[in-house]
C-alpha cells in the first residue's frame, strides 16, 4: 500500500498510527497540502461555531430560568468591576505629592521624573516639594 492509498483509509486510522499519518502526508504536494490545511481550518471553524451556539443557546435557557437575559448577565458586577484593574481605565489619578521649581509635579508614585532627580543629585531634599509643606508653610 502507498502512501496514496494511505491517504484515502479513515482519519480514526491515522490517529491511531500518528507514523501512518506522516507518511500519507509526506506523499502530498505543497498544494496539496495547503489545500487539505484550508479544509482542515474550515471544518475547525465550522465546529467552534456549532459549539458556541450551543453553549449560548444553554447559557440563555439557563438565565431565562433565573429571569435574566444574556445581556443581562454580561452586565454583572464581575464585569464592571474590571473597568478599575491595573489594566483597565481605573479610578480618577492619584493626586499630585511633590511640586517642582517650575511647577512640575509628581504624585511621588512610580519613576522618579527627571526635574526630582535632578534636584536631589543637586543636594536637595525631596520633602522641601512636599505640596502640603509648601502650602502650608
Amino acid at each position: 500500500m502507498n502512501a496514496r492509498d494511505n491517504a484515502t483509509q479513515p482519519v480514526a486510522f491515522f490517529l491511531d498510527d500518528l507514523p501512518a499519518l506522516l507518511t500519507a502526508l509526506n506523499g502530498l504536494t505543497v498544494a496539496q497540502l495547503a489545500d487539505l490545511r484550508d479544509a482542515i481550518e474550515d471544518l475547525r471553524l465550522t465546529k467552534v461555531a456549532a459549539e458556541r451556539d450551543a453553549v449560548l443557546a444553554e447559557a440563555r435557557d439557563r438565565l431565562a430560568q433565573l429571569g435574566l437575559s444574556l445581556d443581562d448577565a454580561l452586565k454583572s458586577e464581575g464585569q464592571d468591576s474590571r473597568k478599575t484593574s491595573r489594566h483597565g481605565h481605573g479610578p480618577a489619578k492619584v493626586p499630585p505629592k511633590y511640586r517642582g521649581p517650575n511647577g512640575e509635579q509628581w504624585s511621588g508614585r512610580g519613576r522618579q521624573p527627571h526635574w526630582v532627580r535632578d534636584l536631589v543629585a543637586s543636594g536637595q531634599r525631596l520633602d522641601d516639594c512636599l505640596i502640603s509643606r509648601l502650602a502650608g508653610g
